[in-house]
């Protein structure tokens, strides 16, 4: 019993928001993903319905992730940041517009605040917010957005801090005084020295404020404004301070010349405990629960871990490589680093100092870690937080010291047979989809990132185009390469294509055609010839018919999000209609069986239809084609897998499978481990069913 209820949890977890959309999600588009040596896969598996997509190679047991949830605020800003609640009960992702709360332990949505601010801050315990707006702050019950209280000060405000519980309230003005506010009575506590505030920080347990003046760091009762101490470390100036989550102590990063110096303080009373001199150029402080570790980022691509050991001082232990555009955060004996550039997110346990995993994870820009050390939680730019089970973490498989790279473009053989995966280092993967073991081949002939895949109708042949100028064409059954296109491109390639006689690169300058067999170049199409709306391309995607007559072309503005799309005539070398306007990036796009219908897939989430008077039916008879090509415009972004059904030559109706690309690394491993299922009418322009 306990089992059934543990995989039926997971499940919920894992499906929420597609079970929540419709019930029936529990069995179309949830249960058929849960691990098939659970028993509620084995249980139910037989009263699936739908037999028409049965995935091989899926999950045997239930992976650490629990669960993946989207904040629509996300992704526009780097200052969108995670937080757990002190009961590790509840996650809250922040962002200027909204916050929204979580079930810490299933990722599930519990409520939203529609408070919103460029400074907006939230009290430790999740029971305050606090709105600036110029000389004002508004706080109000986190839980209800109901008002608590209005203070109005005579300057304008610069910094504001809430305390652990939001029982006070600490703002920085513009007139260089700090004012400290009793929020339960609603009056003033002290007005301090605030020098141009830099920092302005509560302790989270003691109660104890502190700023950084001027070089300066000072402390003092939060509760009633009495100075406490100014940390003094002799000649050098403060640059950056953090607490411990205990409160206990405080990491200062001091600065003279070019000379750098790392401290360590107790909070009580500011004595001074221990420091580590010249640590180089490093910035961007963490600090474990007790502070007995300190990490901080050096450079560009290095991470440096203090313990605090004996009697003043701080011993380097290691010094860690990680990647570009780095992240830290430490709870209790973990350490985090995620590398935004380098889409990853490693665990070091600090102990043993050892990586315990990798994850992948697109543009990662803020690291959260429950404080009884079950979860973590890791959102990137795109507005996705990934929940992460703790323990599941360290039972995994070691982590491999093997550098991993980004899925950037996906294909799929005609037959679905074959799946092809295109990295972001350049190299080619093939796999069979009847098996999940090692994969048929994998080839780095490309420099630089693959950004097109595309097989051959019959599935014989596969094209990858790159962004190092290149076209390479493989054996679509075994990867054998079969050659380069002998042809000087002079921009990145944007996507590649077959039809039955053709194959087709687009750059952002033009659309380049070959003989399919001889690879003998035949023609090139000039994007100006198109009549777009504007001049300058910043990418292209590509899609033939079914006969190869017609080709789609989609050309997103370099200057904006808005693209358009032409239907070139192959044989006539010829636009059919004037270009067809996008006001959005275009994702994916196809063309009908007779080139009379043209379908647009936007990044913005709708969907447009264009009608050709062009082609002939199919008598009535069923068609159905699998678009598996699919090279997102904007890398690390969402894929779309989508099946594309026409009933006499007129679109009837869509299934479009949507799959997160934060798993699209196990995807060529593991087969489409998530799915969402819309059904489209294209005669209503409506959604059928959801």
């Amino acid at each position: 019993m306990r089992e059934a209820i543990v995989d039926a949890f997971r499940l919920v977890c894992k499906c929420y928001e597609i079970i929540n959309r419709s019930a029936l999600h529990t069995y179309h588009s949830a249960l058929v993903f849960t691990p098939t040596q659970q028993a509620l896969y084995q249980r139910y598996c037989k009263e699936m319905t739908h037999k028409a997509c049965w995935l091989r190679g899926g999950l045997a047991q239930w992976r650490p992730l629990v669960a993946t949830v989207n904040h629509p605020g996300g992704g526009t800003s780097l200052d969108f940041t995670v937080r757990f609640s002190p009961d590790s009960s509840q996650l809250a992702p922040l962002t200027p517009k909204d916050i929204r709360f979580w079930d810490a332990i299933s990722g599930t949505p519990i409520s939203c605040s529609n408070l919103r601010g460029e400074n907006i801050t939230l009290a430790d315990d999740f029971s305050v917010v606090a709105v600036p707006c110029n000389n004002t702050i508004k706080l109000n019950n986190a839980a209800t957005d109901m008002p608590i209280a209005t203070f109005t000060h005579s300057s304008e405000v610069t910094k504001l801090a809430l305390s652990h519980d939001g029982s006070q309230l600490a703002a920085a003005l513009s007139n260089n005084t700090i004012n400290l506010w009793d929020v339960q009575e609603q009056k003033s506590i002290a007005t301090l020295d605030g020098s141009s505030a830099e920092q302005l920080m509560f302790s989270p347990w003691h109660c104890v404020l502190a700023s950084l003046l001027g070089g300066e760091i000072q402390l003092w009762n939060g509760t009633n404004g009495d100075f406490i101490a100014c940390l003094d470390y002799g000649p050098e100036a403060h640059v950056e301070f953090l607490f411990s989550c205990d409160g206990s102590r405080l990491a200062s990063l001091t600065q003279k010349g070019e000379v750098r110096s790392l401290a360590l303080w107790n909070c009580e009373n500011g004595n001074f405990i221990g420091a580590a001199k010249d640590v180089g150029d490093v910035k961007k402080l963490a600090i474990s629960d007790d502070g007995s570790f300190i990490a901080a980022i050096e450079g560009l691509t290095n991470v440096k871990l203090w313990s605090a050991v004996g009697r003043n001082r701080l011993s380097l232990i290691d010094t860690i490589e990680i990647g570009k555009e780095i992240s830290l955060e430490i709870s209790r004996d973990l350490l985090a680093i995620a590398s935004c550039y380098g889409g990853i997110v490693k665990l070091y346990d600090l102990r043993s100092r050892t990586f315990i995993s990798t994850l992948q994870l697109p543009q990662p820009v803020s690291l959260a870690m429950s404080p009884d050390g079950t979860r973590f939680a890791a959102g990137n730019g795109y507005g996705a937080i990934h929940l992460w089970d703790v323990a599941s973490i360290r039972a995994a498989e070691p982590a491999s010291n093997k550098q991993s790279s980004n899925i950037i473009a996906l294909a799929f053989s005609p037959d679905c047979s074959r799946l092809a995966a295109g990295f972001e280092d350049g190299t080619i993967e093939l796999w069979n989809t009847d098996q999940a073991g090692q994969p048929i081949a994998n080839r780095r002939l490309h420099s630089q990132s693959i950004t097109g895949l595309d097989f051959s109708p019959d599935g014989e042949q596969l094209a990858s185009g790159s962004w190092d100028k290149t076209v390479r064409v493989w054996d679509g059954k075994n990867g054998s390469t079969s050659g380069i296109i002998e042809h000087k491109f002079t921009d990145r390639i944007s996507s590649v294509a077959f039809s039955s006689g053709h194959l087709v690169a687009a750059t952002p300058e033009d659309v380049t055609i070959w003989d399919r067999k001889t690879l003998h170049l035949i023609d090139a199409i000039n994007l100006n010839s198109l009549s777009l709306p504007f001049s300058q391309v910043f990418s292209v995607l590509l899609a033939f018919s079914q006969s190869g007559s017609l080709l789609a072309i989609a050309c997103r503005n370099y200057s904006s999000m808005t693209s358009s799309v032409a239907v070139w005539n192959m044989e006539e070398r010829t636009v059919i209609a004037p270009p067809l306007k996008v006001e959005s990036s275009v994702r994916n796009l196809t063309l009908s069986p007779d080139g009379s219908q043209l379908f647009v897939e936007k990044y913005d989430g709708h969907f447009d239809f264009s009608t050709f008077p062009q082609g002939k039916p199919l008598n009535g008879q069923d068609t159905m084609i699998r678009v598996g090509s699919h090279t997102p415009m904007e890398p690390q972004s969402h894929g779309t897998v989508m099946v594309i059904i026409l009933r006499g030559g007129s679109l009837k109706s869509i299934a479009v499978y949507l799959c997160s690309i934060s798993l699209l690394k196990l995807v060529y491993r593991r087969l489409l481990l998530d799915r969402v299922c819309l059904l489209w009418d294209a005669g209503m322009a409506g959604l059928v069913r959801s």
